[in-house]
């Protein structure tokens, strides 16, 4: 932008400077024969040929001589004059028409560059207004998001803290339960052996029960065998018991018999009875000692 400021002003500037950029032939030269007509018309002959003032004008040439007189007034405006001699005044207004013949093309090409860069320069400052708004507030949002984290942050951290200070104050009273944590262990461990044995000696007692058991079953049915062959041992002697009391009564009535001696008979089958011999026997015996 500062290089291309620089030919916007040069029409403003002084005419013996300002020239120094444009001396390259090569690129003014075009327009210097473009505008040789108008200056051949309009009063753009040498000084010795308007001696009058601006109202007078040249006698017609040919263009090639015109030409050279334009290219040799550029001269003498470039160089400052000829052999050290002043350009008078005509010669200086001369030097202003060439000057914007030459650089008026340019100068509007400038300004029209200067006029899109301007607005280019305000679009873009527009625009860049706009981002620095939005990057604005896309900060504050982000600066709002970061202090919301930061506060949360900070309560994470403050309830980590009262977390450790909590842990660290039951660190003692951890300590005074590891021992009795251990001693329970092992309370614990004796009473798994003592449950085990329990239940080693419970399987055998109801091993035991069951032995036992089966021992009674055989102990009743032995017994209940037992009975039934005591019932009708019993039996068979309250029957032969019975048929030996008839038998006696019946010789009784035949004969008569002593009181004294039934008395004895009736002790003596009662004696018999109560140690489990035969009271038939113990009659017949009594009967036999009589006779």
């Amino acid at each position: 932008m500062l290089q291309q400021s620089n030919p916007q002003s040069t029409p403003n500037s002084d005419p013996e400077k300002t020239p120094s950029a444009e001396s390259r032939p090569g690129q003014e030269r075009a327009p210097l024969q473009r505008n040789a007509p108008s200056g051949a018309g309009g009063g753009g002959g040498s000084p010795e040929t308007r001696p009058g003032g601006a109202g007078q004008s040249t006698p017609s040439s040919t263009p090639t001589s015109t030409r050279q007189n334009d290219l040799e007034r550029v001269r003498q405006i470039l160089t400052g004059g000829q052999n050290g001699v002043t350009v008078t005044q005509p010669v200086e207004s001369d030097a202003e028409r060439a000057r914007d013949n030459l650089l008026s093309s340019k100068v509007e090409e400038y300004e029209r560059r200067f006029s899109d860069l301007r607005r280019e320069i305000e679009r873009a400052l527009t625009d860049l207004a706009q981002s620095r708004d939005a990057i604005q507030q896309i900060d504050d949002s982000q600066r709002e998001r970061i202090d919301a984290v930061e506060r949360e942050m900070r309560q994470y951290q403050e309830d980590l803290t009262r977390e450790l200070e909590r842990v660290k104050g039951q660190i003692p009273v951890v300590h005074q339960l590891i021992p009795q944590t251990r001693q329970m262990q092992s309370q614990i461990a004796e009473l798994a052996q003592e449950v085990k044995d329990l239940r080693t000696a419970l399987a055998r007692e109801n091993q035991a029960l069951r032995t036992i058991k089966s021992m009674i079953d055989q102990y009743r049915s032995q017994n209940e065998k037992s009975l039934d062959t005591f019932k009708r041992e019993k039996r068979q002697a309250e029957d032969d018991l019975r048929m030996e009391l008839r038998r006696i009564a019946d010789r009784l009535d035949d004969q008569k018999t002593d009181r004294r001696a039934l008395a004895a008979v009736f002790m003596e089958v009662a004696a018999r009875l109560e140690s489990g011999y035969g009271a038939g026997s113990a009659l017949e015996d009594l009967i036999a000692a009589e006779e």
